[in-house]
């Protein structure tokens, strides 16, 4: 098996700038594909994580095996001049490609990744609701009072989820994020 192509979905969300999925399919030449996600979805950094997916699988997927992930791993990681020094771009990039692979060798052999990583260890997984601090609701709304990370904790809660994460701390009153977070908290409330 061999890779053949490998395709790249940078996606622009204007009625959510700040969210920036980037996606990759890695095609072989039999028929089976694989998707990888890059983690930099948030913000910025989204462009850059899909040109580097780009010049990543340019130079080290394309007639390779895929089934082979820790070679290919090792390639990307020490081949190019920025695998060792790493930083969120490159290791977005890997990662997306990394996860690519893996979603082929378990098509490939027939079996879930997580068979393939070791085996299943947990019978149940509990999850979260997360980044409350925008809402839980289809549109964004920047929440900063106690009663509003109440209410949209309520909305997840209605959707099945028993704990949440939040970053309490990112909008000021106003809703701006430029303010001077260093007096929010006396000393002993830093200790906690």
């Amino acid at each position: 098996m061999k890779v053949t192509k490998v395709e790249i979905f940078d996606i622009e969300c204007p009625k959510r700038p700040q969210w920036n999925p980037v996606f990759v399919r890695v095609y072989t030449d039999e028929g089976i594909t694989g998707v990888g996600e890059a983690g930099l979805a948030y913000d910025w950094g989204h462009s850059a994580a899909a040109h580097m997916i780009k010049e990543i699988s340019e130079a080290m997927l394309i007639g390779f095996n895929p089934l082979n992930t820790e070679l290919l791993w090792s390639r990307m990681l020490r081949e190019g001049f920025w695998g060792l020094g790493g930083g969120p771009v490159i290791y977005a990039a890997m990662s997306a490609i990394d996860t690519a692979l893996w979603d082929i060798k378990g098509k490939a052999l027939g079996l879930p990744v997580y068979e393939l990583l070791g085996g299943k260890t947990n019978g149940k997984l509990r999850s979260y609701a997360s980044q409350l601090q925008f809402d839980w609701d289809k549109e964004v709304t920047k929440l900063n009072a106690p009663a509003d990370y109440a209410r949209a904790t309520e909305k997840a809660m209605k959707d099945g989820y028993d704990a949440v994460k939040v970053d309490p701390i990112v909008y000021d009153k106003e809703g701006n994020t430029h303010f001077d977070r260093t007096k929010l908290f006396t000393k002993p409330e830093l200790k906690l």
